[in-house]
């Protein structure tokens, strides 16, 4: 479904089911619009969560403030990506195949441990998410501290709101998806 307007006018937002969104994504081609656009985004809907786009230095801040949760600058990201594959080709060339393995495309996805979870208050070993799923265990945020732990030890406790940052096939992903919020193992 699409709706043709323009987006930083209320009613255009408002016909596209600003109110009940879970995401606005603003990519308009000039920060003020991109500003504008977010600003009548969130006083629509104080619970979105709303990506935009960043094109002049500093705009972030100003996009931040206008209500955006999130911001992304297209000319930064390009500009870091040609400098890495510059200094570590071998890097990015490792990332590269690690992520499209072929015709298995590997993502990056992040799993939260639910209350009535099988995993929770369970080790990564005994939780054996690897043997389970084929996933790889990358990160886990603590809820409790808000931390993060890199290349977890498999002694470590998951705890119900932890979230685990893993590396694997959208199935896989589905698999401790289901994991995290089943009571009894799959």
């Amino acid at each position: 479904m699409v709706i043709q307007g323009d987006s930083t006018d209320e009613d255009v937002l408002e016909s596209a089911g600003i109110t009940y969104a879970k995401g606005l994504i603003s990519t308009l081609p000039n920060d003020a619009d991109n500003v504008y656009t977010v600003l009548t985004a969130r006083s629509k809907n104080s619970d979105l969560y709303i990506v935009s786009r960043a094109i002049e230095e500093h705009a972030d801040k100003k996009l931040m403030r206008a209500g955006a949760n999130n911001t992304i600058s297209p000319n930064e990201i390009g500009g870091n990506r040609m400098a890495a594959l510059i200094l570590r080709p071998a890097v990015i060339s490792f990332l590269d195949v690690m992520t499209h393995a072929g015709d298995v495309v590997l993502d990056l996805e992040s799993v939260t441990v639910e209350k009535k979870s099988f995993i929770k208050d369970k080790s990564l070993r005994e939780a054996q998410i690897p043997q389970k799923t084929g996933l790889i265990v990358l990160a886990i945020r603590t809820k409790v501290e808000d931390n993060w732990i890199f290349n977890p030890k498999s002694d470590m406790l998951l705890q119900e709101g932890d979230i685990m940052v893993v590396l694997g096939t959208q199935e896989q992903v589905d698999k401790l998806k289901k994991l995290s919020i089943e009571k009894f193992s799959v």
